[in-house]
């Protein structure tokens, strides 16, 4: 075999890779929606119960950062990089800290919390109406 055909071949299985990975780049997920929320609280003054709500999460597209608001009017300040977020819930005399991650299909997350008054626990949350990928465009 010569050298010209080695270094083609090179090239094209070096081509095929990157199609590949930026195939898999290409598609995202969006988080902008109004998410139905269970909180179960595990410890701390809360221990044993439940909370369910809404939090409203925006995602301006191309962007890691995530702002929103919960149904009590608490306001939602966070990131996102891939699947998994950390965002914060701030009151006048609360703030609630999540770390989740999104499923693959774009439908829910799940993860954990603790709050400003050192009560944690596992959050759960589920897009209504499903909900999914998206497809970018990249530069």
């Amino acid at each position: 075999m010569s050298n010209r055909v080695r270094v083609l071949i090179g090239v094209l299985v070096a081509a095929a890779a990157v199609g590949v990975a930026v195939s898999a780049a290409a598609t995202q997920q969006t988080v902008t929606a109004a998410w139905s929320v269970v909180d179960h609280c595990t410890s701390g003054w809360c221990a044993g119960n439940n909370y369910t709500g809404t939090w409203t999460i925006v995602q301006k597209k191309g962007s890691h950062t995530l702002s929103g608001h919960d149904n009590a009017g608490n306001k939602l300040t966070g990131t996102i990089t891939g699947a998994r977020a950390t965002w914060t819930l701030k009151g006048a005399s609360y703030s609630f800290v999540v770390h989740a991650t999104f499923a693959a299909n774009g439908k829910s997350f799940a993860g954990t919390f603790t709050d400003s008054k050192h009560a944690s626990g596992t959050t759960h949350g589920t897009r209504p109406g499903g909900g999914g990928t998206r497809t970018v465009t990249l530069p």
